[in-house]
């Protein structure tokens, strides 16, 4: 894993350092720029300054003492005391060091990338340290915070591909709510990880920042009569983002999800299928079956899946939380087809719907991938973890959401 293929964090613990820090880390490329760190204390001085710092919470006699979380993506900090603290979290993690002070020497011992104040300290850094990469601090914000990109993507291994035989590439997320915005932002995150850059699309009420956003402009997927953590109906989206994507070949992705292998081979398989979805480990005659888990419905709407595709106990459920699709006619059907099988039963579950249309749909070529391409644990040898079943990302129409232009307010109100 090449570290500095992670996006760029940041993190000062007081006020002069926070506000050097801020006007780079705003300054940088969205796709660049990640989490910046501050003591709570300060964590409104941070935002005061345009920044959605992340406050890290300090003892009461020492609130300016805290330490960012551990972690391998590159760090910037301006005080020595800031490096150290974060040098101690991760000695690994690649930092970069903003020079505003007197310089220590000790400091070498851990910093990749000096950023020089002037040519005088740039010059005594090359003398004594002819292996460490040092720049001059630019004459504007911009101009330092290109500078530190462009160190960071040069030491990284991306490759960045938006084509594959010919045919466009791209993935594609639902963001409707803020922690789903948040949880695409990191899924995104995670890909860099593996070494990919693919082109992304975010379809949804809620921009996840960075990435190219498509407003969503149907029906509301939330449904206020359903009982809490249920009323997201995925079923009035998901079969919908087909004409809504704009590559020729569409890996689709539940938020609460990270990468953790080259998936490539997912979009290969559609030169030769037309839709690829992982299975479970459960079968379908095994879902469900949990008690006083409020399933009666699904119940009801499996047993009718069951029945339909004559289902014996040897064929397993399919999980549209990940899925690969091609354009075609015969993609086209089934998905017109899923949004059909939904509107059937209407409920939270849009998966028995998808088994069902693709059965009614023979003429699409689909591609059963292992478990290892939607694993809900997050070990070695899978392709994607995907964080279901735990509510991570799950909103209610109580929670304020912008969905189809307009403003929820709470059911009361």
């Amino acid at each position: 894993m090449n570290y500095w293929n992670e996006r760029i964090q940041f993190y000062a613990r007081e006020h002069p350092r926070i506000t050097r820090l801020a006007a780079i880390w705003l300054a940088m490329d969205p796709s660049m720029r990640g989490e910046f760190y501050v003591p709570a204390v300060n964590l409104e001085y941070a935002r005061s300054l345009g920044v959605e710092a992340i406050g890290l919470k300090g003892s009461v006699n020492q609130p300016l003492e805290v330490l960012p979380p551990s972690g391998f993506a590159p760090m910037v900090t301006t005080g020595y005391r800031d490096l150290l603290l974060s040098v101690r979290t991760n000695s690994k993690r690649p930092q970069i060091y903003l020079q505003m002070d007197a310089f220590k020497a000790a400091a070498q011992n851990h910093v990749q990338l000096f950023m020089c104040p002037n040519e005088k300290r740039l010059e005594w850094v090359q003398q004594f340290w002819p292996n460490r990469a040092c720049q001059l601090i630019g004459e504007t914000d911009r101009e330092t915070a290109e500078t530190i990109s462009s160190y960071a993507q040069k030491r990284g291994n991306l490759r960045v591909i938006s084509e594959v035989e010919g045919e466009s590439i791209g993935i594609i997320y639902m963001s409707f709510g803020e922690k789903a915005a948040a949880a695409v932002r990191e899924s995104a995150a995670s890909l860099r990880r593996v070494g990919l850059q693919i082109p992304i699309c975010v379809i949804g009420s809620t921009p996840a920042e960075g990435l190219p956003f498509v407003e969503w402009t149907g029906e509301s997927p939330f449904d206020a009569s359903e009982r809490t953590n249920f009323q997201f109906r995925a079923g009035r989206v998901k079969p919908l983002l087909y004409e809504l994507s704009p590559f020729d070949r569409t890996l689709y992705l539940d938020a609460d999800t990270q990468f953790m292998d080259d998936i490539l081979p997912g979009f290969e398989a559609l030169g030769e299928y037309d839709i690829a979805i992982a299975r479970e480990n459960l079968t379908l005659q095994q879902l469900y079956n949990k008690k006083l888990a409020g399933w009666e419905i699904n119940l009801q709407e499996r047993d009718a899946t069951v029945k339909e595709l004559g289902a014996g106990p040897n064929v397993f459920f399919l999980n549209s939380g990940v899925f690969f699709f091609r354009k075609s006619p015969a993609v086209q059907a089934g998905m017109a087809r899923w949004h059909e099988a939904w509107m059937e039963w209407q409920q939270w579950d849009e998966q028995l719907a998808f088994m069902r249309a693709f059965y009614r749909t023979p003429e699409a070529r689909v591609k059963i991938l292992d478990p290892e391409w939607n694993c809900p644990d997050k070990k070695q040898g899978i392709f994607i973890f995907h964080n279901y079943g735990r509510g991570v990302v799950r909103m209610n129409v109580d929670q304020r959401l912008a969905v189809s232009g307009q403003l929820l307010e709470k059911a009361a109100a």
